[in-house]
């Protein structure tokens, strides 16, 4: 606490003034503070080195402990990161009443005695601090839109970007790697950073309903073709109801590919 009040001196009393008047207010906070004693108003010049070169000495001391407290401000991200360190876990979410830490400083965190809690300390843009609490989790990266997809509108590389979310939360029904969701289409509108379910998104139809199509029938060395309509509409692979327009029969057939469907495929 000595070494907090007497940076804050140090800082306040240094920074508003030249840099010669900085130096004279540093060397007598340093001889106040830990001595007791008025700064001595001019070195000897048969002194020690220190005694020399206090001038220098003194302003590289100022701007080292000024960059320090600069660094000590950091973003949500930054204290993410600092808290996986700790718990040995590759990513983690700070889960907090508000986002206030998107729109303030953050000065220091420590932790409590409940397991995953940790106190943060916050300083706004007018410099008084504040504390509130909060809890992290482990976390994942998952794909997310960059910004809002249409329903209907196709996904593609471009559009994605890597989120975090709980890993409670990772389980079978969200959509954890962009390789699921290349060529796909949005089933309903999906929002910018947030994580996407499976249901949300289908691959495309590749043959509408109604269309015509061929139809192949392979059993071992017999392949037999004839001509089709498709009754649904189906995803590459995906089993459609197809009625064939010599007999009027209605069979199910796994759609090859954009013209095609194939009878009694495994």
């Amino acid at each position: 606490m000595k070494w907090v009040i007497l940076l804050t001196q140090i800082i306040n009393e240094s920074f508003p003034v030249t840099a010669n008047a900085a130096c004279r207010m540093w060397q007598s906070i340093i001889f106040r503070h830990f001595y007791g004693l008025p700064r001595r108003k001019k070195a000897s010049s048969n002194g020690c080195f220190f005694t020399k070169n206090l001038r220098i000495i003194n302003l590289l001391l100022i701007l080292f402990l000024y960059s320090s407290i600069c660094n000590a401000a950091s973003t949500r991200e930054d204290t993410e990161t600092k808290i996986a360190h700790d718990n040995g876990f590759d990513h983690v979410i700070l889960i907090m009443p508000s986002n206030r830490l998107e729109k303030a400083e953050l000065v220091e965190y420590r932790y409590t005695e409940i397991p995953g809690r940790v106190i943060i300390i916050l300083k706004d843009n007018n410099g008084s601090t504040q504390s509130i609490k909060a809890r992290f989790e482990e976390a994942v990266m998952v794909p997310s839109p960059k910004k809002d997809v249409e329903r209907g509108e196709k996904i593609d590389r471009d559009f994605l970007t890597l989120i975090k979310v709980p890993k409670s939360k990772a389980g079978k029904s969200i959509i954890v790697s962009e390789d699921q969701l290349i060529d796909t289409v949005a089933k309903r509108k999906l929002y910018a950073k947030k994580f996407i379910n499976i249901n949300d998104v289908a691959k495309p139809d590749i043959i509408a309903k109604g269309k015509e199509v061929k139809m192949v029938y392979n059993n071992r060395n017999l392949q037999i073709e004839s001509r089709g309509i498709a009754l649904e509409s189906g995803t590459l692979k995906s089993l459609i109801k197809v009625r064939t327009i010599d007999s009027n029969k209605s069979v199910m057939a796994q759609v090859f590919d954009e013209e095609t469907v194939i009878i009694g495929a495994r």
